[in-house]
């Protein structure tokens, strides 16, 4: 799904979502789509029901200290209904067009 035009697009989506009843809002971490964090604060703010959650964030795009520090400012900020999902990444592409090394082979070779 595209990212939303304008904030009211986006809060009518989660609107959307609450209304037919699922129980948990997830966020994906790919570069070309919104960041993960933002949305899912402005999410909150339309429902006190939904839990909120990353569908995966690509574990070698964060530092663990600043993802810590996000991540816990997301929790404060959506009444503790933070989910968080990590993983090691797959998109090749992505990893190209962020400069970040893909394999410890090219973090350890500095390829």
């Amino acid at each position: 799904m595209a990212p939303a035009a304008a904030r009211k697009e986006w809060l009518d989506r989660v609107l959307r979502i609450d209304d037919q009843g699922h129980d948990v809002l997830l966020m994906p971490d790919h570069l070309g789509l919104w960041p993960p964090f933002t949305p899912l604060v402005a999410a909150a703010e339309a429902s006190d029901r939904l839990r909120f959650g990353t569908l995966v964030l690509n574990n070698e795009f964060w530092s663990p200290v600043l993802l810590a520090r996000e991540a816990a400012a997301v929790d404060v900020l959506t009444g503790g209904r933070l989910e968080l999902g990590l993983g090691a990444g797959h998109a090749a592409v992505e990893f190209a067009a962020s400069g970040i090394p893909s394999t410890r082979r090219e973090l350890e070779s500095g390829d």
